[in-house]
């Protein structure tokens, strides 16, 4: 069984391991394949790494995109030999907006029983080898719960009997929270439409996989049954997370038969820990069968060659 991973984050944007870390535990696990899809940005120098290692590598990115019929965001998956200015300009601009949007949730928070201030944040961060450019929310929840002693202690108390202590970020810092006027900040729709990012692909030749259905629609089957009715032929391949349920797994895969998408996959490791949403590196579904894996691996390497 070749041990593969196409998605997965290092430090440049979710701060679970470096590139070297990365290249020495694949070395290690004899890893076949690695791609890493960082949020908003290429990591191009893993990618020359790995195939300086003789490991197999392309350049990847995951990008934060917004589906108007529903109004909400998602990500894509997209591949690329050489990813044009178009693409380059909508990553800056995504991630500048966002840093606009952590300073501001900071500026609530500090405002509202929080005591964050932005510059010791950025600090903390820059000591941790985290790229700063690419901070999110979940570093705001992160700091939070690693400096709890500077928080006050009833507001604490109160978050906690609610609260599940890593549920901080979906809860309070999201629209749809019964407290949103406290602590959500919103601002102006940065992230691309998921037609604006397909014209491109397309244009381009680029692939495009919708990434992680399993907790992107979570228990809305509705919605994703008329995003995937919506965008059909929008989409060439299909991601298979490694902590997808078996009712996800078998969604997705008859998906992939009906409407023909090679399946993607895997572990989407962003933290030092394992969660219900994210693996570890090469972390495999306990529902996928070997024949699956190798099948639409194949397929997708296939594809590959007509790209370049």
């Amino acid at each position: 069984m070749k041990r593969i991973d196409m998605h997965f984050h290092t430090t440049l944007s979710d701060w679970s391991r470096d590139n070297n870390e990365v290249i020495k535990e694949a070395k290690g696990k004899w890893i076949s394949f690695l791609s890493a899809t960082e949020h908003d940005i290429i990591n191009s120098d893993l990618t020359l790494s790995a195939q300086i290692n003789w490991i197999k590598a392309v350049n990847w990115v995951e990008i934060s995109a917004y589906d108007e019929k529903s109004q909400k965001s998602l990500h894509l998956t997209c591949y690329s030999n050489n990813f044009s200015s178009e693409i380059i300009d909508i990553l800056e601009n995504t991630r500048e907006k966002r840093k606009l949007k952590i300073r501001k949730q900071i500026e609530i928070l500090k405002n509202n029983w929080f005591n964050i201030d932005y510059e010791k944040f950025i600090r903390f961060y820059k000591l941790k080898n985290v790229n700063i450019d690419n901070i999110n929310n979940f570093h705001i929840e992160d700091y939070i719960f690693q400096h709890e002693d500077k928080l006050d202690k009833l507001l604490i108390s109160l978050i906690w009997k609610k609260l599940e202590k890593w549920d901080f970020i979906a809860k309070c810092l999201k629209k749809w929270w019964e407290y949103n006027h406290i602590w959500w900040k919103q601002i102006e729709k940065y992230e691309p439409s998921v037609e604006k990012i397909w014209n491109i692909a397309r244009k381009n030749n680029y692939f495009l996989s919708l990434a992680h259905p399993n907790f992107t629609f979570r228990n809305d089957i509705d919605w994703f049954l008329k995003f995937i009715d919506n965008y059909q032929d929008k989409f060439n391949w299909i991601e298979i997370n490694s902590k997808a349920s078996k009712q996800w797994v078998d969604l997705i895969i008859d998906t992939s038969i009906k409407y023909w998408m090679i399946l993607t996959f895997w572990s989407d490791s962003h933290q030092k820990w394992r969660d219900q949403k994210h693996g570890d590196l090469w972390d495999m579904n306990e529902f996928l069968t070997e024949e699956i894996i190798e099948e639409n691996f194949e397929d997708f390497l296939y594809e590959l060659t007509k790209t370049k």
